[in-house]
Parts: structure tokens; C-alpha cells; sequence
């Protein structure tokens, strides 16, 4: 497999997101075996590399696994938490539709000449 046919997909640390979860899926497939170590060695591998390793095979299960677990466990904390906040329609389905926001920015740094604070938001 080349590298550059390799898809990444971002992972956090949630539970039903561990190494030993990604582990069990990897087993459904049997050309993922080709590309593993043996089982000895498979706790040296990095998280990243069987999570990607895993989406590059399987493709859109794995995005749709690691989704669900994300929406299930942010559903938790908003009811655990009481977090839920009453938005407006446009706005409640921008949030819907993205699971994660990135944000970097450029404020304070053309017509003023400092460096300020980076927020360019973007919705993934």
C-alpha cells in the first residue's frame, strides 16, 4: 500500500475509542492481518496507525463508528452536565451537521501590525 493512498482520521481519547477497540474491528477484516505485526507485537504499534490503517481499508465504517461513539458520548455529557442551550434553527443545524470545529486566526495582525489572538473558524 502506498502512502499516499493512506486516509487519516482524527480520534480523540473517548471510551469506545481505545487501541483495543479498534483492535476488535481490525480482526473483522482479514487483509488487515497483512499489514499488522504479530500479536506480540502489536501493543508497539502507535493508535493512529491501526485507527488509519483501519479507515484506509474499511473506509467509511470506521468514520461512521468513531461518529456515532462521538455523538453518543457528547449526548452523555450535555444530559449528564445539563448543558443543552436553546439555538436558533440555522444555527442548531450547523451544529448537527459538524462533530468537531477547528479554529486558528488572523485577528489583530493586518491593518493593526501586532500579532493578536488567531481565530479563523472553520466547520469540519
Amino acid at each position: 500500500m502506498k502512502a499516499t493512498n493512506i486516509k487519516v482520521l482524527a480520534v480523540p481519547n473517548y471510551e469506545g475509542l481505545a487501541i483495543d477497540d479498534f483492535l476488535k474491528k481490525a480482526k473483522n477484516y482479514q487483509i488487515m492481518s497483512s499489514y499488522l505485526p504479530e500479536e506480540r507485537d502489536i501493543h508497539r504499534l502507535p493508535r493512529c496507525f491501526i485507527i488509519n490503517l483501519l479507515y484506509t481499508i474499511t473506509g467509511e465504517d470506521v468514520k461512521l463508528y468513531v461518529k456515532h461513539i462521538i455523538e453518543e458520548r457528547n449526548k452523555a455529557v450535555v444530559d449528564h452536565q445539563r448543558m443543552a442551550l436553546e439555538l436558533d434553527d440555522d444555527i442548531r443545524r450547523a451544529f448537527e451537521m459538524s462533530t468537531t470545529v477547528s479554529c486558528k486566526s488572523t485577528f489583530g495582525q493586518s491593518w493593526l501590525g501586532g500579532r493578536g489572538p488567531r481565530l479563523k473558524y472553520r466547520w469540519t
